[in-house]
């Protein structure tokens, strides 16, 4: 419910400017926090999400073996604003069953792998706020 007050904002800044008009004065300031204007929305995290993909992708390959198709592994990593790693961790992997539990180990790994070879990865400075923490989820599709 954050979008609320900033929508309460914007409308009383609005509503400011068009009396402000009305009367033929300057508009006044607006009171919107840079920390809000900076807040990115779907698109802009959906558009960087697919950068990062696009940059990790040449480095995965995904583990051969039975039932190795099934997993998917998710890691987070966290960059620094140059977008150098300076965390990465794999956070779980679905998929496995008893006959494809030794995979698991190396489908992370390859994950782990694929993040460090693409890195330092190359986004827009001014997102910075929407990329520093970033989770991919590794799996076959993203081989081809």
């Amino acid at each position: 419910m954050a979008l609320l007050p900033l929508l309460a904002g914007l409308i009383a800044c609005l509503a400011a400017s068009v009396a402000a008009q009305a009367a033929g004065e300057a508009m006044p300031p607006t009171r919107t926090s840079e920390a809000t204007m900076r807040q990115p929305g779907r698109a802009e995290h959906a558009r960087l999400a697919l950068e990062v993909i696009r940059q990790v992708k040449p480095h995965w390959k995904a583990p051969a073996g039975a039932g190795a198709e099934q997993m998917q592994t998710t890691v987070e990593l966290t960059l620094s604003p140059t977008g150098e790693i300076t965390n990465v961790e794999p956070i779980g992997t679905t998929g496995a069953t008893t006959a494809t539990a030794a995979l698991v180990k190396r489908h992370q790994d390859n994950a782990v792998r694929a993040i460090r070879r693409a890195a330092p990865f190359r986004l827009p400075p001014q997102s910075y706020d929407a990329w520093k923490v970033i989770r991919l989820t590794f799996d076959r599709r993203l081989s081809k």
